[in-house]
């Protein structure tokens, strides 16, 4: 059921997409509460209007997985300094339940090229079981 929520939000991103299409990469941990385990995040994304994105991301952790679709708005994709927030709903699968997703997240990057970028990404899932934090450190690339 994961690889196939996973598989179909990517699949969506790339259908509409031919320029603006980035692809991102980062690790990091996820956070409840008091406990704490290294996470990856990857994520597919496509720029409109040079201000507006949509994205799949899929977060993995040791005992859950996110799978969300969000839009995000940030600064002028064109600059140094890269600011975004996003929004968006989802799926969790924690301990082998799946429950409805809600994520909301800030991004925060440095343009090490014309289409790279590196930077911070913090996002705070809700859902009914359990309320996570990831932080992640990301590498982005712009095609």
């Amino acid at each position: 059921m994961k690889k196939l929520v996973l598989s179909f939000l990517i699949l969506s991103s790339f259908a509409f997409a031919q320029n603006g299409v980035y692809v991102s990469a980062g690790a990091g941990v996820l956070a409840h509460k008091k406990t704490s385990a290294f996470d990856f995040d990857v994520a597919v994304g496509y720029h409109f209007k040079n201000k507006h994105s949509l994205e799949t991301n899929y977060i993995n952790s040791k005992d859950v997985n996110l799978a969300n679709l969000v839009f995000g708005l940030e600064n002028n994709i064109e600059k140094k300094i890269l600011l975004s927030g996003f929004t968006g709903f989802g799926i969790a699968f924690i301990e082998d339940k799946s429950h409805f997703n809600y994520q909301l997240g800030l991004n925060a990057g440095y343009r090490i090229e014309k289409k790279s970028v590196v930077g911070l990404k913090v996002s705070n899932n809700f859902n009914k079981a359990k309320t996570f934090t990831a932080m992640n450190v990301f590498y982005r690339f712009n095609f």
